[in-house]
């Protein structure tokens, strides 16, 4: 009887010291999952305010399955294509994600991360950065590379983002705080400890400077040239993930005045030979819709005048083709008009007049 008692202490000691072993490793557990969210907090909040943040950051905020157009891609798109006029006078929603001087390679990372909130989406993608040469990607600085990798939240995805596009220094790319962790003493934007915060022009940046481009005579042609290898190479592994995965999926080639139109009919071409469809607005059948005098911002971007022109044109091929039922939410729309009634005055006072701000 008394060796049983001693069993039976023996086990509810060796039971003590198991529950004891467990509550401490579950300690260190939340202690590390609360510093890494802190951690993660404070990286959100210490990243240099751009407008790629604020526009990753407005995706971020959208409600799951909202959207019925995601647009991704460079500059190009951000200024060419405005949700709001859609919303107006198509009612449909849409949200532009795009970044600065973006890498081509970037753009698969972009769509998985657009897909795990709003998958039904129609996507967009701009094809303008496959025309460019390979020193152009090449000798990409730091800061546009950053413009892309540092607007997304820490997930699997960045990382493997980061390993497509990033050569060198990989760790300061996949822990930013390493870089940012020095402008803490000029301000923290608390706004965004969770990276997600309502973005009024859902993506779109309103240019109002305009730039007297000369007409590009002789640019319009039919002729094709092809992209490099690797643009190629880039492409198809984009078009081969959007068909695997039986996405939605229509293709642009944004205005641009100092573009290779050749090479952006290629493009066009190459996207069709994939069953998709693809929109070029750099195409001969488009000579005439452009004003060189008054739509576009700089040789590469169009302003206000031209992205209206952009965006009445494509989002009346975006509603005919997918037929939409006409939003009924009032705020929304509302908000729409208050937006395009901003824009319609930009338009008849800066472009026109010149009045722009430097």
């Amino acid at each position: 009887m008394k060796m049983q008692d001693e069993d039976s202490i023996r086990k509810n000691i060796r039971d003590l010291k198991q529950i004891e072993m467990k509550g401490a490793i579950i300690k260190i557990i939340c202690f590390i999952g609360i510093g890494l969210f802190l951690l993660r907090s404070i990286s959100y909040c210490l990243r240099s305010d751009t407008l790629e943040k604020r526009c990753f950051a407005g995706y971020y905020a959208l409600h799951k399955g909202e959207e019925n157009v995601v647009f991704i891609g460079s500059s190009k798109t951000r200024s060419s294509m405005i949700p709001a006029m859609m919303g107006e006078q198509y009612g449909f929603t849409s949200y532009v994600l795009a970044t600065s001087a973006q890498d081509p390679r970037a753009l698969i990372h972009l769509l998985r991360e657009a897909a795990k909130t709003q998958p039904q989406a129609v996507f967009v993608f701009d094809l303008a950065q496959f025309s460019r040469d390979d020193e152009v990607w090449d000798h990409s600085s730091e800061a546009y590379t950053r413009l892309t990798t540092d607007s997304l939240r820490y997930s699997v995805n960045r990382i493997m983002m980061i390993q497509d596009i990033v050569k060198e220094d990989r760790v300061s790319y996949y822990f930013d705080i390493c870089k940012y962790h020095i402008l803490w003493k000029f301000g923290w934007q608390w706004d965004f400890w969770n990276l997600k915060e309502e973005c009024a022009g859902r993506g779109y940046a309103l240019l109002s400077k305009t730039e007297e481009m000369e007409y590009p005579s002789g640019k319009y042609t039919t002729e094709k040239a092809p992209v490099t290898d690797r643009a190629q190479a880039v492409l198809v592994d984009l078009l081969k993930e959007c068909r695997d995965k039986h996405l939605k999926t229509e293709f642009i080639c944004p205005p641009d005045p100092g573009g290779d139109y050749r090479r952006m009919n290629y493009l066009e071409e190459a996207v069709k030979s994939y069953g998709f469809d693809c929109i070029n607005f750099n195409n001969k059948s488009f000579e005439h819709m452009y004003e060189f005098k008054y739509d576009f911002y700089d040789g590469g971007h169009t302003n206000v005048s031209g992205a209206l022109k952009t965006s009445r044109y494509y989002g009346s091929y975006l509603h005919g083709k997918y037929h939409w039922r006409f939003s009924r939410n009032e705020e929304f729309l509302q908000t729409c008009k208050e937006q395009m009634n901003q824009i319609y005055e930009t338009i008849n006072t800066k472009v026109k007049e010149g009045t722009y701000d430097e």
